[in-house]
């Protein structure tokens, strides 16, 4: 007995006359349904820019429950937050794969889910979409021959300057 899908060779005999049956059928066993449970969703990445257009990509692969890939299966990913799949729904390949590009112009963790011939798959995948940490803006000014000026400075004259830094991202304030 087998559990593994694919083409097997069947041997018949026939122990009463002794007789071997000299055409070998050969049968194919296909994948059961989707196994909530086996199946998984997965990302190569724990992070990537919220800028909208980097994607994070999420992988789906689709198994029965004895862990023999399932192709033509349809897949629904589902995301939560401002984030866009592209494209939100796709089918399997002879691998059981599909994979699916995330972005999000939104600082914040994602978390992906899937539907698989509509049946939820257990597990769940996370990115984190990250703004720029620190912005960096500078000014000046200093005092010139025709007042206080941005960009010239009398000589001899202090020349002020500031400097903003802005946290943007995800980065905690206390780093």
């Amino acid at each position: 007995a087998t559990t593994r899908a694919g083409e097997k060779v069947v041997r018949i005999i026939d122990d009463t006359d002794q007789v071997t049956l000299n055409t070998v059928p050969r049968i194919t066993f296909v994948p059961g349904p989707v196994n909530a449970i086996q199946s998984t969703i997965t990302t190569s990445t724990q992070a990537a820019p919220a800028d909208g257009t980097t994607p994070a990509r999420f992988v789906v692969t689709a198994y029965d429950a004895f862990a023999n890939a399932i192709p033509g299966a349809t897949v629904v990913l589902h995301v939560n937050g401002n984030a866009v799949i592209a494209p939100p729904t796709a089918t399997t390949d002879s691998a059981g794969k599909v994979t699916f590009a995330v972005t999000d112009a939104t600082p914040e963790t994602v978390t992906a889910s899937a539907t698989i011939n509509n049946v939820a798959i257990n597990n769940t995948a996370q990115v984190r979409f990250r703004g720029a940490d620190i912005k960096i803006e500078m000014s000046t000014l200093a005092i010139s021959n025709n007042g206080y000026s941005t960009s010239l400075a009398a000589s001899g004259f202090p020349i002020t300057y500031t400097i903003t830094l802005n946290n943007l991202g995800l980065m905690n304030a206390d780093h």
